[in-house]
C-alpha cells in the first residue's frame, strides 16, 4: 500500500516536529530583527523619565494605576483595609490627573478593591495619554508595530497548516491519526502562546526599565505633575518616595511591607479578606492608618 505523500506516519511526524522547531527559530529571529530595525535611536531610553513612564513601560497601564495607588497610600490620602478594600481619607486632594482618576473610584465609604480601581482607571484619558506618550517616545510598540511582530508567527502557522492538511488526508484515507492529532494539539498550543506573547516594549523601553531597576533612570524633578509630593527637606522639587518608585519598576513585588502588599494585592486572588477593621498605611506621615494594619483610621 502506498504511503500518503510518500511518507509513513512516523516519518511525517518526525519531519513535522523538525519543521515546527525550525519555524520557531525563524519566528524568534524575525521578531528580534524587527525590534532591532525599530531601534533607530540608540540614545532612546537613556534619558530621565517620570515615574509613570517607568510604570507603563514596566507593566502597562495597570502598573500606572498601581503606582498612583501606592503614592496616595504613602501620602495618607488613601487607606487599604485587611479586607483589601481601598477608601479615601477625609477629603483628599488630587495633585495630578491620574491620582484624580484613582480618587474618583475610592469615594465610597465601603471602599473598593484594587481590581475595580484598575478597571475604571486604565481607560481614563490621563492613563491612556501616558501610554500614548510612551509609544511616541519609542519606548513601547504601537498597535501597528505589534501587528507586524505578530506576523512573524507565519512560519509556525504554515507548518501547522501542513499538519492539518495531513490530518484531513489521513482521515479521508482511513489511516490512524491519533499521534498526529496529539502533535497538532501540542503545536497548536505553542502557536497560540507565541502569537499571544507579542513584544510590548521596544529595545529603548528595555534600556529604560533596566536603568530604572538600577535606580538610574528617574529624574526626581519629573514626577506626577506639579505638587505631586511634598518637597523633601523643604526644597523646591518634590521627590518620589522609594516605595512608589519600587512599585513603578517592580509592581507588587516592590512593596517591601508584606502586610501592606497582601492588603493591597491579596484581594485580586481572594474574594474575602481576613476581616474588616483597621487599615494599612504606607510610609508617609500621618493621615490614614499611619500605624500600619489595624492602626488608626483617617485623620488618626
Amino acid at each position: 500500500m502506498s504511503q500518503p505523500w510518500g511518507m509513513s506516519g512516523p516519518d511525517f511526524l518526525a519531519a513535522y516536529a523538525a519543521a515546527f522547531a525550525a519555524a520557531g527559530i525563524v519566528t524568534a529571529l524575525l521578531r528580534a530583527g524587527f525590534r532591532k530595525r525599530q531601534d533607530t535611536d540608540p540614545t532612546a531610553g537613556t534619558g530621565p523619565a517620570d515615574v509613570y513612564t517607568l510604570a507603563v513601560v514596566g507593566g502597562g497601564t495597570v502598573r500606572v494605576v498601581d503606582t498612583a495607588v501606592q503614592a496616595l497610600i504613602e501620602d495618607g490620602r488613601l487607606r487599604v483595609g485587611r479586607d483589601h478594600r481601598i477608601t479615601a481619607c477625609g477629603t483628599p486632594t488630587a495633585y495630578e490627573p491620574v491620582q484624580q482618576a484613582v480618587l474618583a473610584c475610592c469615594g465610597s465609604a465601603k471602599g473598593v478593591g484594587l481590581s475595580a480601581v484598575r478597571a475604571r482607571t486604565v481607560v481614563s484619558r490621563p492613563v491612556q495619554r501616558i501610554a500614548q506618550d510612551a509609544v511616541e517616545r519609542g519606548l513601547l510598540f504601537g498597535p501597528g508595530s505589534r501587528g507586524a511582530s505578530t506576523a512573524a508567527v507565519l512560519p509556525l502557522l504554515a507548518v501547522f497548516c501542513v499538519g492539518v492538511a495531513r490530518l484531513v488526508n489521513g482521515i479521508r484515507l482511513g489511516r490512524p491519526v491519533t499521534l498526529l492529532i496529539l502533535a497538532l494539539a501540542v503545536s497548536g498550543f505553542v502557536l497560540v502562546a507565541v502569537a499571544a506573547t507579542v513584544p510590548r516594549r521596544t529595545l529603548a523601553g528595555d534600556r529604560l526599565l533596566e536603568r530604572g531597576r538600577q535606580g538610574a533612570a528617574l529624574d526626581p524633578r519629573l514626577l506626577f505633575g506639579a505638587g505631586g509630593h511634598a518637597p523633601a527637606g523643604g526644597g523646591g522639587d518634590p521627590l518620589v518616595p522609594a516605595a512608589v518608585l519600587s512599585v513603578a519598576v517592580l509592581g507588587a513585588a516592590g512593596v517591601a511591607d508584606p502586610v501592606l502588599r497582601h492588603a493591597i494585592y491579596g484581594g485580586l486572588s481572594s474574594s474575602s479578606g481576613s476581616g474588616g477593621g483597621g487599615s494599612c498605611g504606607g510610609g508617609g506621615g500621618g493621615g490614614c492608618g499611619g500605624g500600619g494594619c489595624g492602626g488608626g483610621g483617617c485623620g488618626g
